[in-house]
């Protein structure tokens, strides 16, 4: 979830990025021994660092609420950068038709395919819509993403023959294409440090369907409000986002304006890292 700051500082000045503080928040969601092994070093690492950048406001001020003993003046909050393939590639719909999907016939999950990312609420709820007629029964869910810890709770609900497919890992240009031509991005998460494939939607004009964690909501505001929302554990709120997606996606994708990406850029990204470390190093 971070990175450390080691055990000998010497002279040099640390700085240490925070992630998340999903171990502490949310350690259902974590192995045990990733959870004892983060919990032993982030309090230490935090002590021993000059400063401490985190991906998102979100998760500055939540680090400053767990650990009241920070000082303020040295968190500093710099967001991800996006894959520069995302803003200069354009693909062709013929690009989907090599994984056998249809443009615009399925809603898109991308991420590890763990315990964090919610997806048992979230195909479970696709199955139920579906099997109430409330979505088309031709509209599938694919996922993209390695399976990781937690994989067991989703495994029962991967119904190929009800539309839901597991894709692992594809290429970034499949990707772009299955966002570009999605009916929308689904990020359903507990919780999250930022939420990179909501930036990657965002870039290929998606609709996006979020649970409305601090994060997702941070990401929602600074590009115009224009997401959906829903409130965790919510089955009949999400499930109206999906009916309503489902059946009005042209109109939802061509009225989205949200805004330039040049914000995640891995120049600017850089930049602003820069300033961080130049003022570190002038506050002798």
């Amino acid at each position: 979830m971070s990175y450390y700051s080691p055990f000998n500082k010497g002279n040099a000045k640390h700085v240490m990025t925070v992630y998340d503080l999903s171990i502490l928040r949310y350690p259902q969601t974590i192995s045990l021994a990733w959870r004892h092994y983060n919990r032993f070093s982030l309090k230490k690492s935090i002590n021993r660092s000059d400063a401490i950048i985190t991906i998102s406001q979100a998760i500055k001020e939540e680090l400053i609420s767990v650990f009241p003993g920070i000082r303020k003046e040295k968190v500093f909050s710099c967001p991800v950068g996006l894959n520069p393939e995302y803003l200069q590639f354009q693909p062709k719909e013929e690009l989907l038709s090599s994984i056998s999907i249809e443009p615009f016939s399925y809603f898109l999950f991308v991420g590890d395919l763990t315990k964090r990312k919610n997806l048992p609420f979230l195909l479970s709820n696709f199955l139920l819509a579906k099997r109430k007629g409330m979505i088309n029964q031709s509209t599938k869910i694919i996922l993209v993403g390695k399976r990781a810890w937690g994989y067991y709770e989703i495994s029962p609900f991967l119904k190929k023959e009800e539309g839901i497919i597991e894709m692992g890992y594809l290429s970034p240009e499949l990707i772009i294409a299955l966002y570009k031509y999605c009916k929308c991005l689904i990020f359903p998460s507990i919780y999250e440090g930022f939420g990179i494939p909501i930036i990657e939607a965002i870039s290929q004009n998606a609709p996006i369907i979020i649970s409305q964690i601090p994060t997702s909501i941070e990401l929602n505001k600074y590009h115009g409000n224009q997401m959906l929302s829903f409130v965790l554990d919510d089955s009949k709120g999400f499930i109206q986002l999906l009916e309503l997606v489902d059946k009005d996606w042209q109109n939802i994708r061509d009225n989205l304006t949200y805004g330039d990406c040049s914000r995640y850029t891995y120049e600017s990204i850089a930049r602003e890292h820069l300033k961080i470390y130049k003022d570190i190093v002038s506050n002798k």
